[in-house]
């Protein structure tokens, strides 16, 4: 997965949440490395040439040069040998059949990341409450009931991020999803708004916990639901209500924010820079630099009035030492003949407050997902 994080962070602890610049010093990954790597070689096959006759130390001389600008060379925010692996994995997502299920619901979230699915988990009062999963890990969700006349609290962010804090060696992290659409059977009713907030834990992480811990594996399903209660809490002292979602209203829940048509037989795809449902155009956004302090939360409401018939907001809090990294994914929906003009205006806005997006191209299924209440991206 090729979607990378912000350089936001928030403290986990204190009263107040507030954002500031983190530093990231330079990581070098293992494209990063094969670059370094095959430059190195290029100047020294250069250099053998140069020792030659005159016409094999033009041809490499020739050579180096056309080398290094394939290597070097940059196409928008990416490396172009970042966009090979990108288009490589695109090309084999639009050959791969999705796993069919019961549920038509559930096969059309399946037309996005093939191996998810969702289950009702019961507890000994005989509650039950919907866990998804996926290749990084598992989900809950909590839908935030929101309403259109009076004004919503503000999510509180600082204390979600401690939640996720208490449980790191699971690999947890929070995500909250603001979502508004509009209502083609009912435009006189205006945009459709939800908000939900997911609980995720990293399948890695848990992993990596059963290894450290002599007592066995830890109970995933009871973690999510202490977590959950947890976060219900959090949110209902902030003066919000919610519920926990179980199996049948977590998958309406995405089917709603992926834009999906369970039993449709309208051609769906996806493209390099956009994924397109039966009724829209999809492309999703990734912030990656984050306006002013002081403008950041007049820029996400800017975004949500933007006049596109679906944006949706994604928070990812992902608990990393005393600090916190903040992800954030925007998705705009649009139909194809207004879509890039949709996408323009989005960047022109986020610019405007001193922001800037980069278009997650060749990635956009995913990040459809990502942006949807599925408790984000693996740590």
């Amino acid at each position: 997965m090729g979607i990378v994080a912000s350089n936001i962070s928030t403290p986990r602890k204190g009263a107040a949440a507030f954002l500031r610049p983190a530093r990231r010093p330079g990581r070098l990954g293992p494209l990063g490395f094969g670059r370094l790597i095959a430059i190195v070689v290029v100047h020294a096959v250069v250099l053998i040439l140069l020792v030659q006759t005159m016409w094999l130390a033009i041809t490499g001389v020739v050579l180096g040069v056309l080398a290094l600008a394939g290597l070097l060379g940059r196409h928008g925010d990416r490396w172009w040998t970042d966009r090979i692996p990108l288009a490589a994995r695109l090309w084999r997502r639009r050959k791969q059949q999705a796993q069919q299920a019961d549920d038509p619901r559930l096969s059309a979230v399946r037309s996005l990341v093939p191996d998810v699915t969702v289950e009702d988990i019961p507890d000994w009062t005989g509650a039950v409450f919907g866990m998804g999963s996926d290749g990084a890990g598992w989900f809950a969700v909590h839908e935030v009931l929101v309403t259109h006349d009076t004004v919503q609290p503000p999510v509180p962010l600082a204390q979600l991020f401690d939640i996720a804090g208490e449980a790191t060696q699971f690999g947890a992290s929070v995500q909250v999803v603001g979502f508004a659409a509009e209502r083609p059977a009912n435009p006189e009713l205006g945009k459709r708004h939800a908000m939900w907030v997911a609980i995720r834990l990293d399948s890695r992480a848990v992993a990596e916990a059963v290894l450290d811990d002599a007592n066995g594996e830890p109970d995933v399903p009871e973690v999510l639901r202490e977590l959950s209660r947890r976060v219900d809490r959090v949110l209902h002292r902030s003066g919000l209500r919610s519920r926990l979602l179980d199996a049948d209203e977590l998958l309406d829940a995405l089917v709603l924010c992926c834009d999906l048509a369970p039993g449709n037989s309208g051609v769906v795809g996806e493209r390099w820079k956009s994924w397109n449902s039966v009724r829209l155009a999809h492309s999703s956004f990734w912030l990656k630099r984050w306006p002013e302090l002081g403008k950041a939360q007049r820029l996400i409401g800017a975004v949500h009035a933007l006049p596109v018939a679906l944006v949706s907001v994604a928070f990812q809090l992902v608990p990393d030492g005393e600090n916190g990294t903040l992800r954030c994914l925007i998705r705009v929906g649009e139909p194809s003949s207004r879509h890039e003009q949709a996408c323009a205006d989005l960047s022109q806005t986020v610019t405007g407050f001193g922001g800037q997006l980069m278009r997650l191209n060749g990635e956009q299924a995913v990040a459809t997902y990502l942006s949807a209440p599925s408790g984000g991206m693996a740590r």
